[in-house]
């Protein structure tokens, strides 16, 4: 793959986290490979997830209350499904487990 399109990765994430397709891109620590992505959510307030950009990898971060832990694996295999079909290549998704944050990383 040539170049890797973030944003269609992102909103796929969004519809994922069961949020609405507008997403909002605000700055992050001065650098344009960090940032915060604000998805609009039809129950409450928006959720946002902390994404870097690396040259070929994406980490996602979003707190552990946007997905219950004993749905978290299998919501975890259809993301990488549902990626691999957008963008018709090979993508390994990664997860790690905080106590307060699900940390995702996307090789592409």
């Amino acid at each position: 793959m040539a170049q890797f399109e973030y944003p269609k990765a992102l909103e796929l994430l969004a519809k994922k986290l069961k949020c609405g397709p507008a997403l909002e891109y605000k700055s992050s620590g001065g650098k344009a490979t960090t940032f915060a992505v604000v998805m609009d959510y039809p129950r409450g307030e928006a959720r946002t997830c902390r994404v870097v950009l690396e040259q070929y990898s994406m980490r996602v971060a979003f707190p552990r209350t946007y997905i219950p832990a004993a749905d978290f694996d299998r919501w975890l295999t259809d993301l990488e499904f549902d990626l691999e079909q957008l963008f018709l290549t090979d993508i390994k998704v990664a997860a790690e487990r905080s106590d307060t944050d699900y940390q995702l990383t996307l090789r592409y």
